[in-house]
């Protein structure tokens, strides 16, 4: 058993290549082991055994691809980028590929950014083949080289992709050729065929760019890392545990879909659709929506020969603005209003149902004693972060709601079981409508209703605030938690560079953490007016 820690509770589990990961599981076992010696000794009979009966079969076959490739491009000096996810391996095959007289550089995590680029230029301008662990990878410009061998394949086959990249860049002149090496009728070999052919389903359903927003990210490693633990244990339950990977994985695609911008550009342009967007009246409206909240919210809106100077409720800011495109070319020190300026898409994000003033229909409730009539309306107390856009690393929602119903009679009593009634009534059977109210003014009923919401809601903000805090100090333990085992990791490693180096790396993520719930702790209170009604008992 691991004692005392959960691998899978450290973030960085899942991004750490095979050496790393050994590494760590290491540390987390060796503690566990009651009889440490007997392992030990088992481990180098084990390996004495395999010393003994000669070269690893994959390293003949590494040989072997090597030679046909060189005919295949007939290049005697071929460079190869050889990826392998455990340092003695790549130790192994250094030794293995030098005495068949095979130049060499290997290049892994451990090494200092001088060793690196050492390693690099050494690859480039004198040896043919490079071994690269994953974390030695990272970062690779070596599109002077055009073949890849996986000699060690990762379970996330993203990382297969990233690999490639170190290869496939824009100025690439040739065919990227990529080899990967899986042992044959092996468990590991069924479930990656097996899960290959349900993501290539993906693939085409979705798109390389969706389904790599997914799989191209730490939680990824946690998905893989899962079905080929689970294969390992149980083969019989491989192919149920491919299926519930792949359901996992395109609900998050879904998700990643539905969460993307709201104007996407379609495969095929079409010249009508463009001309319809480009006569829409949303600069219109956006325009509209902005000068009209500056002018009652204590702001200003002064519409000039071309342009508009808008001073904001805040004080100091006052900005010459258009709204249009190609006005926004001819006018100098201007600015294009549109939805992705910041406080305009704030107002466009925060538009109210209920406007005050608007007009609100009357209607008819059969479950309604018909002697009872008055005003009812829909409300949402929110509660929210100050700066709403999540962070990277807090994992708490930044947006609290919950909704309230209130009604107020002709007498002007207040009934909380009469409005959650009505609540109730107008979702299970529906409303008739009668008209627009006539004989109250609508800002009146407006002012009262929220007057009623804002004293009934103070209860319901209390209980988000406090699942709010509640969840700020799960992570605070959380964080300080998941630091603390990154700190120990980082501690291990040996060369002091690249210790010092991951260590100011770390202190940074723990400062924008700190920052962030500092900015969490900022809540602001809300309440905003979904619909309002006149409400009469009795029948239509």
């Amino acid at each position: 058993m691991i004692d005392d820690i959960s691998l899978k509770e450290n973030a960085d589990f899942y991004d750490m290549d095979g050496e790393e990961l050994l590494g760590e599981i290491l540390q987390t076992h060796v503690r566990a082991l009651q009889n440490e010696s007997s392992h030990v000794e088992t481990l180098l009979a084990a390996a004495s055994k395999c010393e003994e009966e000669g070269a690893d079969a994959k390293a003949e076959a590494l040989i072997d691809w090597i030679y046909t490739l060189q005919a295949e491009e007939k290049d005697p000096d071929l460079k190869i980028l050889l990826f392998t996810e455990f340092v003695p391996t790549q130790n192994m095959l250094h030794n293995f590929l030098e005495e068949r007289s095979i130049s060499v550089v290997c290049l892994n995590g451990s090494m200092s950014m001088e060793e690196r680029e050492v390693a690099q230029n050494t690859f480039r301008n004198k040896v043919r083949v490079l071994i690269s662990t994953d974390a030695g990878g990272e970062g690779l410009n070596l599109q002077f080289c055009h073949v890849i061998i996986n000699y060690d394949m990762p379970w996330n086959p993203m990382r297969i992709e990233q690999r490639i990249g170190r290869v496939d860049r824009i100025g690439q002149p040739k065919t990227v050729r990529a080899i990967n090496f899986v042992f044959e009728d092996s468990v590991e070999f069924r479930v990656r065929e097996v899960l290959e052919q349900k993501l290539a389903i993906i693939y085409e359903e979705f798109g390389i760019d969706k389904t790599g927003d997914v799989l191209d990210s730490a939680q990824a490693g946690e998905i893989f890392e899962d079905v080929f633990m689970e294969a390992f244990l149980d083969p019989t339950s491989m192919e149920k545990a491919v299926d519930q990977t792949v359901s996992r994985i395109r609900s998050g695609i879904q998700e990643v879909r539905e969460n993307s911008a709201i104007y996407g550009l379609s495969e095929d342009l079409d010249v009508h659709d463009a001309a319809l967007l480009r006569s829409h009246p949303l600069p219109h409206w956006v325009e509209k929506m902005t000068t009209s909240y500056l002018k009652s919210h204590g702001g200003k809106a002064i519409q000039k020969r071309y342009w508009w100077e808008l001073h904001w409720p805040d004080g100091d800011i006052l900005q010459k603005q258009v709204f249009q495109a190609a006005d926004a070319e001819k006018y100098s020190g201007t600015t294009l209003i549109n939805l992705e300026n910041n406080r305009v898409r704030g107002l466009a994000l925060h538009l109210p149902q209920i406007a005050k003033g608007q007009p609100f229909l009357q209607v008819h409730i059969d479950g309604l004693p018909s002697g009872i009539s008055g005003y009812w309306g829909l409300f949402e107390i929110r509660l929210q972060v100050e700066n709403i856009h999540p962070g990277k690393s807090l994992r708490i929602p930044l947006l609290r709601r919950k909704f309230l119903p209130v009604f107020k009679s002709n007498e002007g009593r207040i009934f909380q079981s009469t409005a959650r009634h009505i609540w109730e009534s107008i979702y299970s059977e529906g409303l008739c409508r009668t008209g627009t109210e006539d004989g109250v003014a609508p800002d009146s009923v407006y002012d009262d209703l929220l007057v009623v919401a804002e004293q009934s809601g103070k209860e319901l903000f209390a209980s988000l605030q406090a699942e709010h805090m509640e969840a700020i100090a799960k992570e605070v333990e959380r964080g300080e938690y998941f630091f603390s085992v990154r700190r120990k990791a980082i501690e291990r490693v040996g060369l002091a560079e690249v210790r010092n180096f991951r260590i100011t790396n770390l202190e940074k993520e723990i400062n924008s953490w700190q920052q962030e719930l500092d900015v969490a702790r900022q809540i602001i209170p809300g309440i905003k007016p979904l619909l309002i009604l006149g409400v009469k008992g009795g029948t239509s």
